[in-house]
Protein backbone atom coordinates (compact mmCIF):
# COMPACT_ATOMS: atom_id res chain seq x y z
CA UNK A 1 0.00 0.00 0.00
CA UNK A 2 1.29 3.47 -0.86
CA UNK A 3 -0.25 6.84 -0.13
CA UNK A 4 0.69 10.42 -0.81
CA UNK A 5 -0.61 13.75 0.38
CA UNK A 6 -0.65 17.27 -1.02
CA UNK A 7 -2.24 20.44 0.27
CA UNK A 8 -5.26 19.84 -1.96
CA UNK A 9 -5.86 16.13 -1.29
CA UNK A 10 -7.87 14.46 1.44
CA UNK A 11 -6.74 11.29 3.13
CA UNK A 12 -9.14 9.54 5.45
CA UNK A 13 -8.12 8.52 8.94
CA UNK A 14 -8.89 4.89 8.10
CA UNK A 15 -6.55 5.01 5.09
CA UNK A 16 -3.70 6.34 7.21
CA UNK A 17 -4.35 3.77 9.94
CA UNK A 18 -4.41 0.90 7.45
CA UNK A 19 -1.18 2.06 5.82
CA UNK A 20 0.64 2.50 9.15
CA UNK A 21 -0.61 -0.86 10.45
CA UNK A 22 0.62 -2.61 7.30
CA UNK A 23 4.06 -1.06 7.56
CA UNK A 24 4.53 -1.50 11.30
CA UNK A 25 3.20 -5.07 11.45
CA UNK A 26 5.72 -6.15 8.84
CA UNK A 27 8.56 -4.40 10.67
CA UNK A 28 7.53 -5.79 14.07
CA UNK A 29 7.30 -9.28 12.61
CA UNK A 30 10.83 -8.96 11.26
CA UNK A 31 12.01 -7.63 14.62
CA UNK A 32 10.50 -10.55 16.51
CA UNK A 33 12.14 -13.01 14.14
CA UNK A 34 15.45 -11.19 14.44
CA UNK A 35 15.28 -11.14 18.23
CA UNK A 36 14.43 -14.85 18.33
CA UNK A 37 17.38 -15.64 16.08
CA UNK A 38 19.67 -13.48 18.21
CA UNK A 39 18.56 -15.32 21.34
CA UNK A 40 19.10 -18.72 19.73
CA UNK A 41 22.50 -17.60 18.50
CA UNK A 42 23.50 -16.60 22.02
CA UNK A 43 22.39 -20.01 23.30
CA UNK A 44 24.43 -21.69 20.56
CA UNK A 45 27.52 -19.70 21.56
CA UNK A 46 27.05 -20.74 25.19
CA UNK A 47 26.72 -24.38 24.17
CA UNK A 48 29.89 -24.23 22.07
CA UNK A 49 31.86 -22.53 24.84
CA UNK A 50 30.63 -25.15 27.30
CA UNK A 51 31.83 -27.95 25.00
CA UNK A 52 35.16 -26.21 24.59
CA UNK A 53 35.61 -26.00 28.37
CA UNK A 54 34.75 -29.68 28.75
CA UNK A 55 37.35 -30.59 26.14
CA UNK A 56 39.98 -28.54 27.92
CA UNK A 57 39.13 -30.32 31.17
CA UNK A 58 39.67 -33.63 29.40
CA UNK A 59 43.08 -32.37 28.34
CA UNK A 60 44.15 -31.17 31.79
CA UNK A 61 42.74 -33.83 34.11
CA UNK A 62 42.27 -36.84 31.84
CA UNK A 63 38.50 -36.87 32.16
CA UNK A 64 36.66 -39.27 29.88
CA UNK A 65 34.49 -38.09 26.98
CA UNK A 66 31.06 -39.27 28.12
CA UNK A 67 29.72 -35.85 29.17
CA UNK A 68 31.17 -33.91 26.27
CA UNK A 69 29.81 -36.48 23.81
CA UNK A 70 26.28 -35.92 25.13
CA UNK A 71 26.77 -32.14 24.98
CA UNK A 72 28.02 -32.30 21.38
CA UNK A 73 25.10 -34.42 20.20
CA UNK A 74 22.61 -32.13 21.97
CA UNK A 75 24.15 -28.98 20.46
CA UNK A 76 24.02 -30.39 16.93
CA UNK A 77 20.41 -31.47 17.37
CA UNK A 78 19.35 -28.14 18.88
CA UNK A 79 21.33 -25.65 16.78
CA UNK A 80 22.78 -27.49 13.79
CA UNK A 81 19.97 -26.76 11.34
CA UNK A 82 19.59 -23.09 12.27
CA UNK A 83 23.33 -22.37 12.44
CA UNK A 84 25.39 -24.46 9.98
CA UNK A 85 28.63 -23.24 11.61
CA UNK A 86 27.70 -25.18 14.74
CA UNK A 87 27.20 -28.42 12.83
CA UNK A 88 30.39 -27.88 10.85
CA UNK A 89 32.46 -27.22 13.98
CA UNK A 90 31.12 -30.28 15.82
CA UNK A 91 30.63 -32.81 13.02
CA UNK A 92 34.13 -34.35 13.15
CA UNK A 93 34.13 -34.35 16.94
CA UNK A 94 30.74 -36.05 17.07
CA UNK A 95 31.69 -38.67 14.50
CA UNK A 96 34.88 -39.59 16.36
CA UNK A 97 33.45 -39.72 19.89
CA UNK A 98 30.20 -41.42 18.89
CA UNK A 99 32.17 -44.00 16.94
CA UNK A 100 34.43 -44.76 19.89
CA UNK A 101 31.46 -44.91 22.25
CA UNK A 102 29.74 -47.40 19.94
CA UNK A 103 32.85 -49.56 19.74
CA UNK A 104 33.14 -49.56 23.54
CA UNK A 105 29.47 -50.45 23.90
CA UNK A 106 29.68 -53.27 21.36
CA UNK A 107 32.76 -54.67 23.08
CA UNK A 108 31.01 -54.60 26.46
CA UNK A 109 28.04 -56.51 25.05
CA UNK A 110 30.18 -59.16 23.38
CA UNK A 111 31.04 -62.43 25.17
CA UNK A 112 34.24 -62.31 27.21
CA UNK A 113 37.08 -64.81 26.87
CA UNK A 114 38.09 -66.48 30.12
CA UNK A 115 41.51 -68.20 30.27
CA UNK A 116 41.91 -71.57 31.99
CA UNK A 117 45.29 -73.18 32.69
CA UNK A 118 45.63 -76.93 33.21
CA UNK A 119 48.27 -78.89 35.14
CA UNK A 120 50.56 -78.83 32.12
CA UNK A 121 50.42 -75.02 31.99
CA UNK A 122 48.37 -75.14 28.85
CA UNK A 123 45.95 -72.27 28.51
CA UNK A 124 42.54 -72.67 27.00
CA UNK A 125 39.91 -70.03 26.47
CA UNK A 126 36.25 -70.38 27.22
CA UNK A 127 33.45 -68.00 26.45
CA UNK A 128 32.08 -65.98 29.35
CA UNK A 129 29.22 -63.50 29.80
CA UNK A 130 29.47 -59.90 28.57
CA UNK A 131 30.66 -57.29 31.06
CA UNK A 132 27.92 -54.79 30.12
CA UNK A 133 30.37 -52.08 31.25
CA UNK A 134 31.78 -50.08 28.32
CA UNK A 135 35.31 -48.79 28.76
CA UNK A 136 35.67 -45.01 29.01
CA UNK A 137 36.33 -43.07 25.80
CA UNK A 138 39.22 -40.62 25.65
CA UNK A 139 40.75 -38.21 23.14
CA UNK A 140 44.33 -37.24 22.45
CA UNK A 141 45.70 -33.76 23.14
CA UNK A 142 46.19 -33.28 19.40
CA UNK A 143 42.53 -34.07 18.73
CA UNK A 144 41.36 -31.78 21.53
CA UNK A 145 43.51 -28.91 20.23
CA UNK A 146 42.04 -29.28 16.74
CA UNK A 147 38.47 -29.49 18.03
CA UNK A 148 38.75 -26.47 20.35
CA UNK A 149 40.31 -24.41 17.54
CA UNK A 150 37.35 -25.18 15.28
CA UNK A 151 34.90 -24.31 18.04
CA UNK A 152 36.64 -20.98 18.63
CA UNK A 153 36.29 -20.13 14.95
CA UNK A 154 32.60 -21.03 15.04
CA UNK A 155 31.96 -18.85 18.11
CA UNK A 156 33.75 -15.94 16.42
CA UNK A 157 31.58 -16.39 13.34
CA UNK A 158 28.40 -16.43 15.40
CA UNK A 159 29.52 -13.27 17.16
CA UNK A 160 29.96 -11.45 13.86
CA UNK A 161 26.55 -12.64 12.70
CA UNK A 162 25.06 -11.36 15.94
CA UNK A 163 26.53 -7.91 15.34
CA UNK A 164 24.97 -7.84 11.89
CA UNK A 165 21.69 -9.00 13.39
CA UNK A 166 21.71 -6.19 15.94
CA UNK A 167 22.39 -3.70 13.17
CA UNK A 168 19.37 -5.07 11.30
CA UNK A 169 17.21 -4.71 14.42
CA UNK A 170 18.29 -1.08 14.78
CA UNK A 171 17.37 -0.47 11.15
CA UNK A 172 13.93 -2.00 11.68
CA UNK A 173 13.36 0.11 14.77
CA UNK A 174 14.33 3.20 12.81
CA UNK A 175 11.93 2.17 10.05
CA UNK A 176 9.08 1.92 12.57
CA UNK A 177 9.87 5.37 13.93
CA UNK A 178 9.94 6.82 10.41
CA UNK A 179 6.60 5.19 9.62
CA UNK A 180 5.04 6.74 12.71
CA UNK A 181 6.48 10.15 11.79
CA UNK A 182 5.10 9.90 8.25
CA UNK A 183 1.69 8.88 9.59
CA UNK A 184 1.73 11.87 11.94
CA UNK A 185 2.63 14.18 9.06
CA UNK A 186 -0.20 12.73 6.96
CA UNK A 187 -2.68 13.29 9.76
CA UNK A 188 -1.52 16.91 10.06
CA UNK A 189 -1.89 17.32 6.30
CA UNK A 190 -5.39 15.86 6.42
CA UNK A 191 -6.39 18.13 9.28
CA UNK A 192 -5.07 21.20 7.47
CA UNK A 193 -7.00 20.19 4.36
CA UNK A 194 -10.19 19.81 6.39
CA UNK A 195 -9.62 23.19 8.04
CA UNK A 196 -9.10 24.79 4.63
CA UNK A 197 -12.31 23.29 3.29
CA UNK A 198 -14.28 24.41 6.32
CA UNK A 199 -12.90 27.94 6.05
CA UNK A 200 -13.87 28.11 2.42
CA UNK A 201 -17.38 26.90 3.18
CA UNK A 202 -17.66 29.38 6.00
Amino acid sequence: MSISATSSSYISHDTIDAWMQSKTEEAYSDMRAGMDTSGHRTDAEKALNGIKNQLLQMKTNGKDASEVTDAVNEAIEQFGDEFPDVKEALAGLAETLNGRAKDAHDAAEAPTQIPTTDDQSNTTWTEGPPTHCPKPVYASEKEIDAWTSGITDAVDGLGKDDQLGLLRLNQLNSHINQTEQIASALIDSRNKTMDSIINRIG
